[in-house]
């Protein structure tokens, strides 16, 4: 399994024909890892948005809001760079799955975490359609 920085990395119950994710569990799932995770609206940039909130055209704000609302966590910073080097947003509707989004090459680590985060959940964890299991990750 090759990784990239530009992987299409996702959790959802099937690639092909999703079912809904269970945002709670999802959220709890972060809650107790949050010595790895953050929730964006913790962030420095999360905090400013939404003190900034009023500033925001009517047409983006509820997009800005939902992200803000414990659906997007990021983790490890990068001091250097100025950025997380990882996020995982969750998304409903009709999409019903995790993005997962790095802002460097992911790291076989990384994929664990969110492959625990996949289980627990119940779902599954997709390096574009390639289904992810321990055992890829122990090779």
């Amino acid at each position: 399994m090759k990784l990239t920085k530009s992987s299409i990395i996702i959790i959802a119950t099937d690639i092909k024909k999703p079912l809904r994710l269970n945002l709670e569990k999802w959220r709890n799932f972060v809650i107790s890892h949050k010595d790895f995770f953050l929730w964006e609206e913790d962030t420095s940039s999360g905090k400013e948005t939404l003190q900034n909130i009023d500033l925001v055209d009517e047409s983006f704000k509820g997009r800005v809001l939902y992200a803000l609302n414990k659906r997007t966590c990021v983790a490890e910073y990068l001091k250097k760079k100025g950025y997380y080097a990882m996020s995982a947003t969750f998304y409903e509707d009709n999409i019903n799955e995790i993005s997962i989004v790095f802002g460097r090459k992911p790291k076989l680590d990384d994929l664990r975490i969110f492959l625990e985060m996949a289980e627990y959940i119940d779902a599954n964890l997709y390096v574009g359609s390639t289904k992810v299991t321990w055992e890829m990750l122990e090779e």
